[in-house]
């Protein structure tokens, strides 16, 4: 299945109130935690699941101050980019086709755009976004503070939020096409049994419903 480990999502980890739970039980945790880290090894330091992002001040391009928590209301995927980041133009590049597969979610995008002057002048954030003709938030990231705040080791590194701001899945890295883009927000907004078995149905099965 595309994608499916290759991001960090919030699942069913057993709480400090749990560690008396079946054995059973325990090792259906740890397998769905495996599966779903894939990439564990870059994940921010500063962040976790579960976090909220709500508070995190930005900056528009305007020089405006941008509160993520006053712009959510959704499912948001934030992404963290640089304008020296290839692999982070790859993704944008795509952006504008990932729209439809968002919105069968009722996701949103929110571009975070890191400032590095010792990589790239600020001004090449915007003519990046101007040259893919990106239509969707964008906002700055100023001198890397949030950044460095969340310990992101690399970039682009996908987060998504839930309508309230809190930490649903972490993708350190590119996505890499629509069917990964999918596979993250199946599971952040059904659940990973339900978006597991749709998955394996929609692999295993002909357009009549047939093996």
């Amino acid at each position: 299945v595309v994608g499916i480990i290759a991001f960090i999502c919030l699942g069913r980890k057993p709480g400090k109130n749990e560690k008396n739970a079946a054995q059973t039980e325990q090792k259906e945790d740890t397998n769905e935690e495996k599966l779903l880290s894939g990439r564990v090894n870059d994940s921010p330091t500063g962040l976790n699941l579960g976090d909220s992002l709500a508070d995190i001040e930005l900056e528009t391009e305007s020089g405006e101050a941008f509160s993520i928590g006053e712009n959510l209301g959704k499912y948001t995927v934030v992404t963290f980019w640089g304008s020296w980041c290839e692999y982070c133009k790859e993704q944008l590049e795509q952006m504008e086709s990932y729209k439809s597969t968002a919105e069968k979610y009722n996701a949103s995008f929110l571009l975070v755009g890191v400032i590095n002057e010792e990589k790239a002048p600020e001004e090449e954030l915007g003519q990046v976004i101007e040259a893919y003709e990106i239509d969707v938030p964008s906002v700055i990231d100023r001198d890397g503070k949030v950044y460095k705040k969340l310990g992101i080791q690399k970039l682009p590194t996908n987060i998504v939020l839930s309508p309230e701001g809190r930490v649903m899945a972490i993708f350190p890295g590119k996505i890499d096409n629509a069917a990964q883009l999918d596979s993250m927000l199946s599971y952040v907004t059904k659940g990973f049994d339900t978006a597991t078995l749709e998955a394996a149905d929609s692999i295993l099965t002909n357009d009549e419903g047939g093996i």
